[in-house]
């Protein structure tokens, strides 16, 4: 769930507002005088988590496209582990 505050009310409370966003799972929309979402808090987990979505679309984007790159599981296998 998104909270929504105003940037103008935001700056008198900030500290309280991130630390809110760092250890919850919503999110808190900072808004501008005409309401609009200016830019928004959210945790590290939560950034890392649309990150990876996106990178995971991206490359299901390139696999349809036939231009994903892959590695062959030996050649993992021997990069990491040698040539046992």
């Amino acid at each position: 769930m998104t909270e929504t505050v105003p940037i103008a009310e935001a700056g008198l409370d900030l500290g309280a507002l991130v630390s809110r966003a760092a250890h919850g799972d919503g999110r808190i929309a900072l808004t501008d005088p005409q309401g609009h979402t200016a830019a928004v808090l959210l945790s590290p987990g939560a950034l890392a988590d649309l990150e990876d979505g996106r990178a995971y679309a991206e490359y299901q984007a390139r696999r349809t496209a036939g231009t994903a790159e892959t590695v062959p599981h030996e050649s993992v296998r021997v990069r990491l582990l040698g040539d046992r």
